[in-house]
């Protein structure tokens, strides 16, 4: 009974240390729609198990699992050997036409083991898989975000996997949202490596032409970037930009805009 008690107690320790760390992942993930916001939230998923490959998709999806459109695809892996692999499991994800039917009911492919999923993952050696799917918001009538997480080396799914998806998809789905909005995007919406970089220094208080000097580039190309990134981005002003780059402003829902200060008046300017 003591010895059973404590195995429990050791689960549960493993479990909220797990579910800790893939909610400190998933706060990390950018609130803009960077060109690897689905690799780094693939990322965030190995968490969940010690020898896993994920991949995390928006796409939309009928309800008879038919893909119609692939938006974008990130995956990962936590299994030093598999890493060259990548490449060709984003693009057997990309190639996917179809989850088979009944596919969003299910959250274990590998119980038919003919599916399109099992099939796919089978290439690359899983010993079994996960998934979830669930809607990017209610403006466009079938876009999801589908996540999968198989496993390797003979692991097998288990309740803590059960749990640890569960608890994770309505973060998840939250981050995507703030990041890439309900509707769906175009190439000219997600940010470029550079756009990345040179917002990331905005939102550290650099100026145009420091953050030219750093990078090697013109302030004239520097200021090209930043008018991009404010049309990119819905914003208005320099702390409109940065709110959003920091998640306190949605791209998609209706804020009070924000206006940089100007300068104060003092009596010694009203003078001349």
């Amino acid at each position: 009974m003591e010895h059973q008690r404590a195995r429990d107690l050791t689960d549960h320790f493993a479990l909220c240390a797990t579910a800790t760390a893939l909610t400190e992942g998933m706060c990390g993930l950018p609130a803009v729609a960077t060109l690897d916001w689905c690799d780094q939230a693939a990322q965030c998923l190995l968490t969940i198990g010690r020898s896993v490959m994920t991949s995390v998709s928006i796409a939309t999806i009928s309800e008879d699992g038919r893909i119609l459109n692939h938006e974008a695809t990130g995956v990962a892996t936590n299994v030093e050997r598999e890493q060259p692999r990548l490449t060709a499991l984003r693009v057997k994800i990309e190639r996917l036409t179809t989850l088979g039917q009944g596919a969003l009911g299910t959250r274990e492919p590998f119980a038919s083991p003919e599916s399109p999923l099992a099939r796919l993952w089978q290439e690359f050696g899983a010993s079994d898989l996960i998934i979830s799917s669930e809607s990017l918001g209610r403006s466009e009538q079938g876009r999801r975000l589908f996540v999968q997480v198989a496993m390797l080396d003979g692991h097998r799914v288990t309740d803590m996997h059960r749990a640890l998806m569960g608890a994770a998809m309505p973060r998840l789905v939250d981050r995507a949202l703030m990041a890439i909005g309900p509707t769906r995007t175009t190439a000219g919406r997600w940010l470029t490596e550079r756009e990345r970089q040179i917002l990331e220094r905005l939102t550290l208080g650099m100026s145009v032409r420091e953050i030219a000097e750093e990078l090697g580039r013109s302030p004239h190309t520097v200021h090209d970037h930043v008018k991009s990134l404010h049309r990119k981005l819905d914003a208005s002003s320099r702390g409109e930009l940065i709110a959003r780059a920091l998640g306190h402003l949605r791209l998609y829902e209706k804020n009070d805009r924000i206006v940089d200060p100007k300068p104060l008046r003092t009596m010694e300017t009203a003078d001349r």
